[in-house]
């Protein structure tokens, strides 16, 4: 039996980065909490969001997204006191990063087998980029994306622009 996706959605990690939490139906543990996590700035392999830096919790049978967003107490979500180790009915696993990238790419979670392009642009454009791309309801990367094919689309049809 293999484990089934129950939820997904888009989040943004430290220093603005995408990142992914999925709710997943696992054959041999049940209902878990799958999230990518930071790998630090100093770290090897670090300087990005992967599955390999994440956590995996282990989930009530009826947990949804909509459950872990509600308040766990005054001061903090369910999904913060889960994440941090604090819900005792919804313990953090001792999985080692290979397990969770692991778990993460049977599912289809890990979406890391492209290849990376790095840019170094000043804070403000990044700043304005990021304003632009939510704006359209898109993830940074996507939007960029799509800007950058649709300018060279219109290129290849009406020819270099004079710049």
């Amino acid at each position: 039996m293999k484990s089934v996706v129950i939820e997904t959605r888009a989040v943004e990690r430290e220093y603005g980065y995408p990142g992914v939490e999925a709710i997943v139906d696992h054959p041999q543990h049940g209902r878990l909490l799958v999230i990518d996590g930071f790998g630090g700035k100093d770290s090897l392999r670090g300087g990005a969001v992967r599955f390999e830096h994440g956590r995996v919790c282990k989930l009530l049978p009826e947990d949804t997204f909509e459950a872990l967003d509600a308040e766990w107490n005054e001061y903090t979500s369910v999904m913060d006191a889960v994440t941090s180790g604090h819900d005792s009915d919804r313990p953090l696993l001792d999985w080692d990063g290979m397990a969770v990238a692991g778990l993460a790419k049977s599912c289809g979670l890990d979406q890391s087998e492209g290849a990376n392009v790095h840019l170094r642009v000043p804070a403000e454009v990044k700043a304005r980029w990021v304003r632009m791309s939510r704006s359209d309801g898109r993830r940074l990367g996507e939007w960029l994306v799509e800007r950058i094919e649709r300018a060279l689309r219109k290129e290849d049809r009406d020819g270099p622009s004079d710049r």
